[in-house]
């Protein structure tokens, strides 16, 4: 899975091709190779929560989260999703209504909303919401309220 995103994330995978030579057609191949078994549901159990969460870390992240998070995931020791889809809107991302309110010492953030059809959500330790004026919320998650 490191194929797939590594020319953004500084991680050495040990291959035959050095880091700084793998590009989006190396991608290709690798998605091509995995789509051989002609199971679309596991191609997307195993890359499309990730495929679709990891890059706002690797694009947008600081260097702190891109290590934090970034690293485990893509060597799947960590599960990761994104929470986009909303029961009132789908997945109009205009019209969010999903709000993060920062707590009083300005250090974390609050969610109150829904999202549902999350891809990996089931499993996921880490999430990526999307919010109204905030690009990328990582979230930790404990306990899930249903």
């Amino acid at each position: 899975m490191v194929c797939a995103f590594s020319s953004r994330f500084p991680l050495h995978s040990g291959g035959a091709i050095k880091r700084e030579e793998l590009d989006p057609f190396h991608a290709l191949i690798f998605i091509d190779e995995l789509n051989r078994n002609g199971s679309g549901g596991f191609s997307w159990g195993v890359m499309g929560g990730l495929g679709i969460g990891i890059p706002p870390i690797l694009n947008f992240g600081s260097k702190h989260l891109i290590q934090k998070y970034g690293g485990p995931c893509l060597l799947g020791q960590k599960v990761i999703c994104l929470a986009v889809t909303e029961p009132s809107g789908g997945s109009d991302v205009a019209n969010l209504s999903c709000k993060a309110v920062k707590t009083a010492d300005g250090r974390h953030y609050i969610v109150n909303g829904e999202k549902k059809w999350i891809t990996n959500g089931a499993y996921a330790g880490i999430v990526i919401v999307s919010l109204p004026g905030l690009l990328v919320l990582v979230l930790k998650i404990h306990h899930l309220i249903l």
